[in-house]
């Protein structure tokens, strides 16, 4: 019978003791690059602890930035909603749904040998999700900055609901004083192998 292996790639370092605000909240939120592959295993370090979720652009620029959320324990329901952002200049622009998206990353088994696949982040998902202990989530945030705003920051905060309970981690917008040029000439091209063969394309 054909039958195949999922290897999830297991974390170099042990998670890191919880401080007596993330016990109390059940989860560690933590903040990888935008480059760094998160799975299910990966677990917090040094260098993505922070407490704050920061993003910059030029104007015009659409960008992402992602943060990902370690359990300490079961919840039912896990929901991740965006507030505004508010520019603390003068004219107090707003920034709102138009502009901002959170979503849920979720994975596909790619095939990396014969018989054996390994889970890989490859879309993006709106979706209320449970959480397990020790299985990490990951959500991306997109930011469409228009290109008339002031430059400045926008300020404003995730909101993070394990069983209708709620913490807050604040989100902190820079919006740089240009704009990027536009590169009209320039192609793109996007490839996939599909594991399955040409028939399930």
């Amino acid at each position: 019978d054909d039958y195949c292996t999922v290897e999830v790639p297991q974390p170099n370092t042990p998670a890191p003791a919880p401080t007596p605000e993330q016990k109390k909240a059940g989860f560690i939120t933590f903040f990888p690059r935008i480059t760094d592959t998160v799975y299910p295993t990966t677990v917090p370090t040094d260098q993505t602890n922070g407490k704050t979720l920061k993003v910059s652009a030029a104007r015009g620029q659409r960008v992402s930035a992602t943060f990902a959320v370690y359990p300490l324990r079961a919840f039912k329901q896990f929901q991740v909603r965006l507030s505004s952002l508010k520019s603390n200049g003068p004219d107090g622009r707003v920034l709102g749904s138009r502009n901002l998206q959170i979503r849920l990353v979720r994975y596909f088994e790619r095939k990396v040998d014969e018989g054996t696949y390994v889970p890989k982040p490859t879309h993006l998902v709106k979706r209320d999700v449970p959480l397990y202990p020790g299985f990490t989530r990951q959500y991306w945030l997109t930011v469409d900055v228009p290109a008339d705003v002031r430059s400045g920051t926008y300020s404003g905060k995730v909101t993070l609901a394990a069983d209708g309970v709620a913490t807050t981690v604040p989100l902190e917008l820079t919006v740089y004083p240009f704009m990027l040029p536009v590169h009209s000439k320039v192609s793109f091209a996007f490839y996939y192998h599909s594991p399955f063969g040409k028939k399930h394309l």
